[in-house]
């Protein structure tokens, strides 16, 4: 009688498999979003570019071949800078001398960093200022785009 009950047990495991291993469904999750690198283009990043809400002022004025920044700190004295630029990918960097009251430049050069976090449309977005002294901007670009 154990026999037969043993058998039966065995008979009715062996009903339910198939021989072949369960399917198992796997899905990849896709990678977290990263930003896609991109580089500045000189033309997107030429012309005259205002910090604040309006375009009643000009910050920075940048060319082919320069840039200058309008230091508005002290709206009583407005201070200026201008120099060349150079673009390594979405990384500028300007060397600027401060302008004397006749646009001649003096002193020794001041490095501003411009490190933008988007790609440039009519918006500038990125952290802008020298070594220790930088700030976040939001730019708007305005009418009157200088192409020297």
């Amino acid at each position: 009688m154990r026999t037969l009950i043993a058998a039966s047990v065995l008979m009715l495991a062996a009903c339910g498999q198939t021989g072949a291993p369960a399917a198992t469904e796997t899905t990849e999750t896709p990678a977290a979003a990263t930003p896609a690198a991109f580089t500045v283009d000189p033309a997107s990043l030429g012309g005259m570019w205002s910090f604040g809400d309006g375009c009643g002022r000009s910050d920075l004025v940048v060319t082919n071949r320069d840039a200058t920044y309008y230091d508005y700190t002290d709206p009583t004295n407005v201070i200026s800078y201008a120099g060349p630029y150079a673009i390594t990918d979405n990384h500028v960097v300007m060397t600027m001398h401060r302008l004397d009251a006749h646009g001649a430049p003096t002193g020794d050069p001041i490095a501003y960093t411009l490190d933008v976090s988007a790609p440039i449309t009519e918006d500038l977005h990125a952290q802008f200022g020298t070594p220790g002294a930088m700030r976040e901007i939001n730019a708007k670009q305005c009418a009157g785009v200088v192409h020297e």
